[in-house]
């Protein structure tokens, strides 16, 4: 059983505050920090509205208000950053690795010309080929098939010996299938058993290797090639035999005589001598390295690495493309001076008025709304008057006092923005089939072909012509100028790929308008033929130039407004911009997108808009008898509040410019007219600001008239007359927002409380006073479009909202509706990830609502899960992440009693994660989903401990027992479901580990450390040795995780200790896995535990744990808080138990594991074939003639011994030559079982069974470790001793036996072995 932490950490507090090192055993009391950060907002004030809040009554806008207001809520662990892997760590110590002093050694220089051996003879014997090799069991049992075709590679190594190396391809650079070694070869020479062109390779065992050529003069040059590598080897030998053993028999009589003299020096001799000593070792620690930080695997530390930081929500979508096209000017062929008698300026001689917008013809639909341009000259726009138009009496007062619900204008010069030229288009997914398209209208003057029939001659006098036209649009301007007609149209590709690379190309013509094809799905048809000429050009061109400006908008473009009118910043209107090149004093306004219903497209709701926008579609008056004039058809819409008599409309349409009127909003908004027909079809676009709360009593009122346009100066006619009214009610009887096509009925007059005709009229009954017009069809047709953030027009999000606010308004106990609920996540999936930030809040905050049964509690997480799930798959996992950090903020807090959202979300996710669950298909998804499960409670637990002021307090009084049993119950089922299902839901069950670490991870931070140590023992004890890989690769996962805790080292109490010898000591060193070490270091003793374990499994398993510790200890190496060496000393101490793992498992690991990788040491030369005898036996005699001091210098002579000595003669067969010996072994491909014939001699029986007993540690799978894994395990072996206070060193030698202090010293061998410089040539 774990330690119980709290309670341990008081008993030892005494200790604790008198520990120099005290940082070691603490947590900081500053832990976790709770922050508001103000709300990032890119426009200059607020996009709420100030009184919205006041006049919101619904609860979900007034939720979607909350969510555009609140600041960022965050709960920051002030030591975040060091709870991660040593790549993550901040780079205190430098964001570059160690420099080191470059240096040249003698492996690198080029050969001096007077060396013994020339260059060709270094480089030695090689050939490369193709031969085929017999198995290595016997030649009786032989025959072709036996015979495996193989590449062979003969080279030499740099020990003057030679390699016989095999494949099977001829990609030598790998790993070889096996190899043959010829220092133990006697000679090649050919054979006529099994096949043809066969030759042995002969050894001095009496074994033999089958190889057999494709020709018989391939056999003879690989027989010549083999003896004459054979006989260069035994020259090079013997040379070098020779001089060894003149340097053997000198070194050892040195090293004696040097020995024994320091007995009889003068005592300040040897004071001097050890004075001298000490300098030098300290001398040799300055300015050494950290071996970790060298160590190429950990270099990656210092690589630019990819901040995970997650940044708060932006409004603007990083990946949308924002595009400025900008309106310069419109001219066409017919000019002149509007002015009369005047001679300049010349202009044309009628208003134009432009409309720019985008088209997708692979969606078929419009993309963006309408911007209106008037690039009207001063004197041209003079020629309609200012005033409002007085349609009716209805309209003819206009009231100039603010009313509710109307929008008004902030900050913005109405006048500054009367004109604006240029608009910001938004693009998500650019291509080449968006079109920028451009609709020209000009005042009401008669049909579409007589008025453009003059700019279509060019054959004409322009001027008489120009002087014609100006003199009948004068009088038009001043008595229909609040009316337009369709005139012309252009449009271009906007991207020229689908990168979004702007085509910054202008219209190259205008085409004039056809009155009969005017609807959105002809403009589209006209775009799908734009690429094709040949039906370009059946369409009639009208002489015009229109000049656009089209590029990115730069980052700090000054002056753009919203489409609401609110200033981006930086805004400033009448300062002269730093860039006159990309900036502009002038307005740049936003223009809305119409998003696609792709999920992946969209993005979460960040700041309030709340527009409409209105499309009359068409008008049927083709069998009407109720009016005698009905052709010229003018539709006029207002907005308004009431239906009641005197009711007047409200000011919230968007007026476009050149309209009729006082600033940017009017009370009324009309359409394109055209002449003479009595089914007009429109296209126009009119934009609605929609009031803050809408009612039943917020409706769209219609007015049909008749325009006359041909007058008769002898009469005086009205310049129209009323054909009918229609309207439509912008909220359905459910109290959702009216959207779509609608067709509605038109009534000839209008009377108080009209909105309810349309009801009874659909119910039969027909009012005696109203007369509808041909007989209640539904004549005309309108389209309505929603763009706000505060409404929706989803029935599923509309009704789960409506149900909470019934709950929260209702004075008796009520539960909420479950339906309501359940088919919250079958709603529109796009207005789920606009909604997502208030969504989540509702469902999170029903779980401490009052009265609500657990039924309810698991249909909101089940739901909760749902939506999770679509915005997984909608690629919008980054935003849950943004809401987790940002957005939550958990439920106020009153007493006791209250329910918490931590501890219902845990209650409720255990119970579901149950085995006896049947609802399997929400268990996957909650296991996917866990880390959202996870998160949230993490941050409900600290925002409830710092609300409640509980910080202060015990950890074990910080939350109520049933929270831990909950706690404890979740990781139990989940841990449960992540062993039963990793075989068929991997994905589900390795993220649920993954945050389940994370979790546990976390909350050391906020409960009791002593219970949540007991959590992770839970977990371990869920797995077993022989487990699948799988299991145990998330078994170690979860562990690494869990040790990267930013205070791992407090949580293992490294309390200072003393060697057994010392007296008065409260703590000793451990030097093994005792149940005492593992119960107060619990997660140290857990991880070498889990290591020690994992060594006897499979190469992969073992790979996986030995890098896991490794990258803990590295990560203690490269924090920035524990540089200090006493800080690095008593945090080895923790890992002593790790030199008694590695020491039992030394006989595992060899200085020649890999076949290609050969001893280059002369030393080490493990054949005493052409050793001299005499130098043998003058190691013994030596030895022998000190036998009173041998068992003082016991290593030196058992190092020496082991270089020299064959292994039958060794003193010790734990050596590491006896373990590692090469010339033990001959690699095969199938099990060498040979060598068996001559075993009479004890000698010889003897050297069999330590070959054999080597070659079985060699080959089997679950016991020789790789060189990988070697070095990883030296590394770490190094690092510990490294550190090692000396005491502890000292203390590890005592308390091991005569073997484990050898195989201590030969692990030191093995390191100077594989993290030898072999030279930049290897």
């Amino acid at each position: 059983e774990p330690v119980e932490y709290e309670a341990y950490i008081i008993k030892r507090q005494s200790e604790i505050q008198h520990d120099t090192l005290r940082s070691l055993l603490t947590f900081p009391e500053d832990d976790i920090v709770s922050t508001v950060k103000a709300r990032d907002r890119r426009t200059t004030i607020d996009t709420v509205p100030p009184e919205a809040s006041k006049e919101a009554s619904g609860l979900f806008v007034k939720e979607c208000i909350k969510t555009y207001t609140s600041n960022w809520s965050l709960i920051e662990p002030k030591y975040e950053q060091y709870a991660s892997d040593y790549l993550h760590l901040p780079k205190g110590d430098g964001s570059a690795p160690p420099s080191l002093t470059e240096q040249v050694f003698e492996v690198d220089e080029e050969p001096d010309y007077e060396d013994d051996v020339s260059g060709t003879q270094k480089e030695g014997v090689t050939k490369l080929g193709w031969l085929y090799k017999a198995p290595a069991y016997g030649v009786s049992g032989l025959s072709i098939r036996s015979f495996k075709r193989r590449f062979f590679h003969l080279k030499q190594l740099p020990d003057n010996s030679y390699i016989l190396n095999f494949y099977k391809d001829e990609k030598i650079n790998k790993d070889p299938k096996g190899a043959i070694y010829l220092d133990s070869c006697i000679g090649a020479h050919v054979t006529t058993k099994a096949r043809k062109y066969a030759f042995e390779v002969r050894m001095q065992d009496q074994s033999s290797h089958m190889l057999a050529a494709e020709t018989e003069s391939e056999a003879n040059e690989w027989i010549a090639t083999i003896n004459l590598a054979l006989q260069s080897s035994i020259e090079a030998q013997v040379t070098q035999n020779a001089k060894l053993g003149k340097f053997m028999d000198f070194s050892l009589y040195k090293l004696l005589k040097k020995w024994l003299n320091t007995f009889s020096m003068h005592p300040e001799l040897v004071k001097y001598a050890r004075e001298t000593d000490q300098k030098n070792t300290l001398a040799r620690k300055e300015g050494r390295q950290n071996l970790l930080k060298l160590f190429p695997d950990f270099q990656d530390r210092y690589a630019n690495k990819v901040s995970g930081e997650i940044e708060p929500p932006s409004v603007l979508k990083s990946s949308r493309h924002r595009i400025m096209v900008g309106c310069k000017n419109i001219s066409f062929t017919l000019r002149g001076v509007v002015i009369d008698g005047a001679d300049e300026p010349v202009t044309n001689v009628e208003p134009f008025f432009v409309t720019i917008a985008l088209y997708d013809i692979k969606m078929m639909k419009k993309i963006s709304a309408d911007l209106h341009v008037d690039l009207n000259h001063p004197l041209v726009r003079r020629m309609i008057p200012k005033r409002a138009p007085s349609n009716t009496k209805r309209s003819s007062v206009i009231s100039e006092e603010e009313r509710t619900g109307e929008p008004t204008l902030q900050i913005v010069d109405k006048e500054w923005i009367a004109y604006p030229k240029k608009g910001i288009f938004s693009v998500t997914n650019p291509h080449n089939d968006i079109y920028l398209v451009a609709r020209i209208e000009k005042v009401l003057q008669g049909s579409i072909k007589a008025c453009a029939q003059p700019y279509m001659k060019s054959d004409s006098d322009n001027h008489k012509t120009a002087a014609k036209v100006l003199k009948h649009a004068k009088p038009a301007c001043q008595r229909l100028g609040q009316y337009r007609m369709p005139f012309a149209w252009t449009a271009k590709p906007l991207f020229d790929n689908t990168h979004g690379h702007i085509n910054t190309n202008g219209f190259e013509y205008v085409y004039k308008q056809e009155s009969n094809k005017l609807a959105q799905e002809d403009l589209l048809k006209f775009l799908c033929d734009f690429k094709r000429p040949e039906k370009l050009a059946k369409l009639e061109i009208i002489e015009c130039e229109l000049q656009i400006g089209i590029h990115s908008v730069p980052t700090d473009l000054p002056n753009i407004l919203t489409s609401s009118y609110i200033p981006v910043k930086p805004y400033a209107p009448t300062s002269s911009p730093s860039n006159q090149s990309m900036t502009t004093p002038e307005p740049v306004l936003e223009v809305d997108e119409f998003l696609s219903s792709s999920p992946s497209e969209q993005h979460i709701n960040m700041e309030l808009t709340n527009h409409c926008y209105i499309y009359p579609k068409s008008l049927n008056y083709d069998n009407q008898k109720t009016f005698q004039k009905a052709r010229n058809i003018a539709v006029v819409a207002e907005f308004r509040d009431s239906d009641s008599d005197g009711s007047k409309a409200l000011q919230s349409f968007y007026r476009a410019p050149g309209r009729p009127g006082n600033g940017p909003y009017s009370s009324l908004a009309s359409a394109a007219v055209l002449h003479h027909v009595e089914r007009p079809e429109f296209y126009d676009e009119w934009k609605l600001a929609l009031p803050t709360q809408l009612h039943h009593g917020h409706h769209i009122l219609f007015s049909f008239h008749h325009v006359v346009v041909d007058t008769n100066t002898k009469k005086k006619e009205s310049t129209q007359l009323d054909v009918g009214y229609a309207w439509l009610p912008l909220l359905t009887k459910e109290g959702r927002l009216n959207c779509g096509d609608h067709p509605i009925p038109v009534a000839g007059v209008l009377q108080p409380g009209y909105l309810s005709l349309t009801d009874q009229l659909a119910l039969g009954k027909m009012h005696g006073e109203v007369k509808w017009v041909d007989g209640g069809k539904n004549l005309f047709r309108v389209g309505l479009n929603l763009v706000s953030t505060i409404y929706t027009d989803d029935k599923f999000i509309h009704n789960f909202f409506e149900s909470c606010q019934r709950l929260s308004t209702s004075t008796s106990e009520q539960s909420i509706d479950l339906n309501a609920i359940k088919s919250l996540a079958a709603a529109d999936r796009s207005e789920l990830v606009h909604y997502l930030p208030t969504i989540l809040n509702q469902l999170l905050y029903l779980l401490t609502v009052e009265g609500i049964t657990g039924d309810s509690h698991t249909t909101t997480i089940k739901c909760l899960i749902d939506i999770i799930d679509i915005y997984h798959f909608a690629e919008h996992d980054k935003v849950i992440q943004q809401y987790i950090k940002y957005m939550f903020v958990t439920a106020p807090w009153k007493d006791y009693k209250s329910k918490t959202i931590h501890e219902e979300l845990a209650t409720v996710a255990q119970a579901m994660l149950r085995p006896s669950a049947t609802d399997f298909l929400t268990a996957n998804k909650l296991l996917l989903h866990s880390s959202f499960i996870f998160q949230i409670i993490l941050k409900s637990m600290a925002q409830h401990l710092i609300q409640a002021k509980k910080l202060k307090q015990n950890r074990s009084e910080r939350f109520p027992l049933s929270f831990q049993h909950a706690v404890q119950s979740l990781l139990t089922t989940t841990t449960t479901q992540i062993v039963g299902k990793w075989k068929s839901k991997y994905s589900e069950v390795h993220n649920a580990n993954v945050s389940l670490a994370h979790f546990v991870k976390s909350c050391f931070t906020y409960l009791d450390r002593g219970f949540v140590f007991k959590l992770v023992k839970y977990y371990v004890e869920h797995f077993n040795p022989g487990d699948p890989k799988v299991l145990f690769e998330l078994k170690f996962e979860f562990l690494r995780i869990v040790c990267y805790h930013e205070h791992y080292i407090p949580l293992n109490l490294p309390f200072a200790c003393n060697s057994k010898s010392a007296r008065n000591s409260k703590s000793y060193y451990s030097y093994c896995l005792s149940e005492d070490y593992c119960r107060i270091h619990f997660l140290v003793g857990l991880l070498l535990k889990s290591l020690c374990s994992a060594l006897y499994e499979p190469p992969d398993i073992r790979s996986i744990a030995i890098e896991t510790f490794r990258n803990i200890l590295a990560k203690h190496v490269f924090d920035d808080r524990y540089q200090g060496r006493q800080h690095q000393s008593r945090i080895t101490t923790l890992y002593l138990p790790f030199l008694r793992i590695l020491l039992d498992n030394v006989g595992r690991m060899s200085v020649d594991t890999e076949p290609s990788v050969k001893n280059t040491l002369p030393l080490l030369a493990p054949s005493s074939l052409f050793l001299p005898s005499e130098i043998e036996l003058a190691v013994f005699a030596q030895g022998c003639l000190i036998p009173r001091f041998c068992h003082l210098f016991k290593d030196v002579i058992h190092c020496v011994t082991s270089r020299v000595v064959p292994p039958e003669y060794s003193f010790n067969s734990s050596s590491l030559l006896v373990r590692g010996s090469r010339g033990s072994v001959a690699v095969s491909e199938s099990n060498n079982t040979n060598a068996q014939s001559n075993n009479d001699r004890p000698q010889d029986k003897l050297e069999a069974q330590t070959m054999s007993m080597a070659s079985a540690t060699r080959f089997s799978p679950n016991e020789q470790f790789d060189a990988t894994e070697i070095r990883n395990l030296l590394l770490c072996f190094l690092h510990i001793v490294n550190h090692l206070p000396a005491d502890a060193l000292h203390g590890f030698w005592k308390d091991s036996t005569t073997e484990e202090q050898i195989e201590f010293f030969e692990v030191q061998e093995m390191c100077l072995h594989h993290f030898r410089y072999t030279g930049k040539k290897h």
